[in-house]
């Protein structure tokens, strides 16, 4: 019997689908959802209409745990999909191990959620679909939203004050810290993620941070005064220095993500609201030099409209 998948029987599909202590049965002329018991009371109307119920599409602890090794092969996050991997790669409670590690973080832990909802969307779609085409009807598409999207609206990106520099020396020295490690060069080779800027000495001429749902500080951008605009300046006067940057160009030094924020697209927004608030302010442009890891930012300062006015190439002698 054909019926209409809507989003609340869609909705009540997946939630039985989880249920591992009962099997159900669709009743398509009611939308109901039937246990095995309660399907014995239906047996003679079974018998007349077998089309009018349906099994539901199977969904096993099997199924579940591939679904979390999707989630932790798809993160872009270096820290938390080495420790989703561990978690996956013990045994007994494997389950509680995995919801556990994403609850550390809200934002991962709403990423999750959405992933597997969408994810098992996808199957009741599927299932629904293969029922269509027995009825001779077209397949539906399944609607998807941005997983991104919907993670980076919980975080909070606004200008740094007067009273934030305490803070945003703190996060400066993570990242000069993290790009002085052994192995890693002054300038680049600093963690996956956009943070392979110099850190400025002075304070920012501008600057934005990224704050998590929690208020730590997930990332900052900041910009100095290019050397066009300190040129005309008096070096020993820094007021002056600050009101003859205006009409200058604005250096993004530093664009850093902490590592366990990495993957959700903060560098992108942090670079996209440091270029918005320079255009806000005066600034007659902008410039960053990529370099190292940084290089994945090429594309995105290319679609805001950045063009290429130098190229550094190296050579390793070693």
């Amino acid at each position: 019997m054909q019926f209409e998948l809507t989003p609340e029987l869609a909705d009540r599909i997946i939630f039985a689908m989880e249920d591992q202590n009962e099997d159900f049965i669709l009743d398509t002329e009611t939308g109901d959802l039937l246990s095995v018991e309660e399907m014995e009371e239906l047996e003679e109307e079974a018998e007349d209409d077998p089309d009018r119920f349906v099994s539901l599409p199977d969904w096993t602890p099997a199924h579940g745990f591939r679904l979390m090794e999707r989630f932790a092969e798809e993160l872009r996050n270096p820290v938390y999909q080495e420790k989703l991997r561990e978690a996956l790669s013990g045994g007994r409670g494997v389950f509680r191990r995995f919801k556990d590690t994403v609850k550390e973080r809200e934002e991962l832990e709403r990423r999750w959620h959405h992933f597997k909802e969408q994810a098992m969307q996808e199957v009741v779609t599927d299932w629904y679909n293969d029922l269509r085409e027995t009825w001779g009807l077209e397949r539906v598409a399944v609607e998807t939203a941005e997983t991104e999207d919907l993670v980076l609206s919980d975080f909070t990106i606004r200008r740094v004050g007067e009273g934030d520099h305490g803070l945003l020396e703190e996060v400066l020295r993570a990242a000069e810290e993290q790009r002085r490690e052994p192995g890693r060069g002054a300038r680049g080779d600093a963690a996956p993620g956009p943070a392979d800027a110099p850190v400025a000495a002075a304070p920012p001429a501008l600057a934005f941070v990224a704050e998590a749902p929690d208020g730590e500080i997930a990332g900052v951008a900041a910009g100095a005064a290019g050397a066009d605009a300190l040129a005309a300046a008096d070096a020993a006067d820094a007021a002056a220095t600050a009101a003859r940057a205006q009409g200058g160009s604005l250096r993004i030094d530093t664009l850093y993500v902490r590592p366990t924020f990495r993957g959700l697209g903060l560098g992108r927004l942090l670079l996209e609201r440091i270029v918005e608030g320079a255009r806000k302010e005066g600034w007659a442009g902008v410039s960053m030099e990529l370099s190292g890891r940084g290089l994945v930012l090429d594309e995105t300062a290319a679609a805001m409209g950045f063009r290429t006015v130098a190229k550094r190439v190296s050579l390793d002698l070693s």
